[in-house]
């Protein structure tokens, strides 16, 4: 018997499809009831099926809607083919988000190659992140990994798993030239006059949105960040960990701006720095 047969047998698995090659299809941007943020609005999430060569495996060998997180400030256009930031720039996901993630991890896997693949697909289609085709037809090797989760006041620590890149094979089908549609992305601009509503507000509230959002989500909350920005000396850490170990923030607008927004001079950052010295 091999070493890796013997480590299959005895080591035993998680239940899941844990490792092995994957295809995106079906690829979609949604809202789904899981994904919600405080006030109980549905938040756009990426959706897709993942087609395996092991017909044990969810539906005949595909695990069927799997989600990945894109954070907030999205919107859904052309029935799902593609997301555009709200506020009407060309941005890219959350690094802390899920579908983020998986991308980073396929541009630094090990062997090199990966980042070369995704620059080959964005050449040769035009499309971005932002785009379902740009998902469709990718084969990917994937393992699950675990990470962690809460940790702070009443809430304990969780260890999850989620499937992450380790090798990017390519991509299956015919590279689909991105449409003429998704250019006149101009369209968010019909987003200005709503994004002068918080400039009404501000007179009456007399806070800061960052204020605003810190009384929102309560002094536990607060006091978990805080103690996060306490032991790191660099803002990348700490978003980093505020996401590893504070659960629902994505679902979550008030809680993401404490942890996105480190320029402000009333942040939670900002107090750490300032006590530091």
């Amino acid at each position: 018997m091999s070493d890796d047969t013997f480590n299959h047998i005895f080591g035993g698995s998680s239940g899941l499809f844990d490792d092995g090659e994957v295809t995106f299809t079906e690829c979609r941007f949604i809202k789904d009831p899981g994904y919600t943020n405080q006030d109980g609005d549905l938040m756009p999430v990426f959706a897709t099926d993942l087609v395996t060569d092991d017909p044990d495996v969810g539906e005949s060998g595909t695990l069927e809607n799997q989600f990945f997180s894109i954070g907030k400030g999205w919107e859904i256009e052309d029935g799902g083919a593609k997301v555009a930031h709200e506020s009407g720039k060309e941005k890219g996901f959350n690094k802390q988000t899920y579908l983020q993630a998986f991308l980073i991890a396929m541009m630094e896997t090990e062997d090199g190659k990966g980042a070369d693949k995704v620059r080959e697909r964005y050449e040769a289609t035009g499309l971005t992140p932002q785009t379902a085709g740009f998902w469709e037809g990718l084969r990917v090797h994937v393992e699950q990994q675990d990470y962690t989760t809460g940790g702070f006041k009443d809430v304990e620590k969780k260890t999850r798993g989620r499937l992450m890149p380790i090798e990017v094979l390519g991509w299956d089908g015919a590279a689909v030239e991105k449409p003429a549609a998704p250019v006149a992305k101009k369209a968010p601009a019909k987003k200005a006059p709503v994004k002068k509503a918080p400039a009404k507000a501000e007179p009456e509230a007399e806070l800061s949105p960052y204020a605003t959002a810190r009384a929102a989500v309560g002094e536990g909350i607060a006091e978990a960040i805080r103690a996060i920005a306490d032991e790191v000396t660099d803002t990348d850490e700490f978003m980093e960990r505020c996401y590893a170990e504070i659960d629902g923030i994505d679902a979550d607008d008030n809680i993401q701006l404490l942890v996105d927004d480190v320029e402000s001079e009333d942040s939670i950052w900002a107090e750490a720095v300032a006590a530091a010295g």
